[in-house]
């Protein structure tokens, strides 16, 4: 419902919708690593223009999810473990910066709207809807990139967070995993409610990194 009135609202270019949608699939691995990027089936498919289409996969290729070859066009990067691992490292160290000048410069209207992320996905969590939960975790992240008020920030955090956002849909993919990112979860908000900065940035870094290496062992085979 949320993107459904943002859309109304503040509507996007054809081709960020279409990388949006693309992007969910693959931080999703609901295409996988490897896959082609057929662009005249996923044109017809998405009802747009092949421009369009390649618009937005070069959008996703800036990102590190899609990649150009010679003669097989464009497919879905795989998951490189030093990439991904130096990837993790430098999202927390970001995350860790937005969670203390978000304590100093987000709005109430911005920690509401946190609030609400954080209930759904707690709402999710409990229906173990993965899916949903993973979509409203994504929001919550951003969201406190975005109440820190640093637009640069953003815009790094924005190109590297499709690599991470897929190593961190797989933390949800075990139970063991799934519960500890959940009591996580409660604790940031808590944190980010009382606007306790050297908290707040000490359980943003921490929780992503305790699972890094965790994340990386289910990829026994990635290279």
């Amino acid at each position: 419902m949320d993107e459904f009135i943002e859309e109304l609202t503040h509507p996007k270019p054809v081709h960020e919708v279409i990388a949006r949608a693309l992007r969910e699939k693959i931080v999703l691995h609901q295409i996988a690593p490897g896959s082609p990027l057929r662009e005249k089936e996923l044109a017809e498919q998405h009802g747009v223009s092949r421009r369009n289409l390649k618009d937005a996969l070069k959008i996703l290729a800036t990102e590190g999810l899609v990649e150009f070859q010679p003669r097989r066009g464009a497919l879905v990067t795989k998951l490189e473990r030093e990439r991904l691992r130096d990837t993790l490292e430098t999202i927390g160290t970001l995350e860790r910066l937005a969670g203390e000048l978000a304590c100093a410069n987000a709005s109430q209207d911005e920690i509401t709207t946190l609030r609400h992320y954080h209930d759904l996905m707690a709402r999710h969590y409990r229906n173990r809807d993965a899916a949903s939960f993973f979509r409203y975790s994504q929001h919550f992240h951003q969201g406190i990139v975005e109440a820190a008020g640093n637009e640069v920030l953003a815009k790094i955090y924005r190109l590297l967070n499709g690599q991470a956002a897929r190593a961190r849909y797989l933390a949800h993919m075990t139970a063991e995993l799934w519960d500890q990112v959940m009591e996580e979860q409660d604790e940031i908000m808590l944190a980010l409610e009382a606007r306790a900065a050297d908290r707040l940035a000490e359980l943003l870094e921490d929780s992503l990194l305790h699972r890094a290496q965790r994340v990386l062992d289910l990829l026994p085979n990635a290279r």
